[in-house]
C-alpha cells in the first residue's frame, strides 16, 4: 500500500482506482533520467536512455551487467557495459528530493564502481569510467549543495550520471567470448542480444 493510500485510508475513505487516492498510487512520474511506475504498490523503474547502450541495456540486475562485462571482448563495448552497470547502479535508489536521497545515489555509485572494478580485475578501460562517472557525479553534487539550504535532488544527480554514461555508447561492434562444454575460452562471436 502507497502513502497516498495510508493517508486516504486513514481519514476512513475506500481507496479504488477512481479515488484520487488511487489514481495517485498507480500514476507515472518523470523525474530527471527515470521514470517510476507505480503499480499496485510496487515502485519499477525504467531507465530513461537505456536504448543507447545496445546489448547491455538487456541486462535486468546487476549481476547480468558484471557476467556481460566478463564476457565482451572491445574497450568500447567493456566501456558502455560498465556505463549502464553504473547507470543501472544509480537508479536502484528509491529517490526523493532530500539530501541523504541524493547521497544514496552517490553510495550506491561507489558501490557499484567498486563491484564493476574488481569484475574485471581492477584494469583500464573499467576504472576510467566508474572513476570518470563517479566523480562527475559527486562533483555536480557538491556544487549544487548550499549548506542546510539547497541540494539537489536524486532524480537531478541520475540525470547527471545518464549524461555523463551517454559519453560511452558508440560501439562499433558487440562481440563476446564463447565457451565449450568445459567452460573455456574458444573464440568470438558477434553479437546483438544477450
Amino acid at each position: 500500500m502507497g502513502l497516498w493510500e495510508k493517508l486516504f485510508k486513514r481519514n476512513g475513505n475506500d481507496v479504488d482506482e477512481t479515488s484520487w487516492a488511487g489514481i495517485l498510487a498507480n500514476s507515472v512520474e518523470t523525474h530527471g533520467a527515470v521514470t517510476t511506475v507505480k503499480d499496485g504498490g510496487t515502485v519499477v523503474k525504467e531507465i530513461r536512455g537505456k536504448e543507447f547502450f545496445g546489448p547491455a541495456a538487456e541486462c535486468q540486475d546487476f549481476e547480468a551487467v558484471t557476467s556481460l562485462l566478463r564476457d565482451v571482448v572491445d574497450e568500447d563495448a567493456k566501456k558502455s557495459v560498465v556505463a549502464f552497470g553504473m547507470l543501472m547502479a544509480a537508479n536502484s535508489t528509491e529517490g526523493g528530493v532530500y539530501r541523504k536521497d541524493a547521497l544514496a545515489v552517490l553510495t550506491k555509485l561507489a558501490f557499484a564502481k567498486a563491484e564493476l572494478d574488481s569484475t574485471i580485475c581492477h584494469t583500464h578501460p573499467t576504472i576510467d569510467v566508474t572513476a570518470d562517472i563517479l566523480s562527475q557525479a559527486q562533483e555536480f553534487a557538491d556544487r549544487n549543495t548550499i549548506p542546510c539550504n539547497e541540494w539537489p535532488t536524486s532524480e537531478e544527480v541520475v540525470a547527471n550520471v545518464l549524461e555523463n554514461a551517454m559519453k560511452y555508447t558508440q560501439v562499433k561492434e558487440w562481440r563476446r567470448h564463447t565457451y565449450s562444454a568445459n567452460g573455456l575460452v574458444i573464440g568470438v562471436e558477434a553479437f546483438s542480444k544477450t
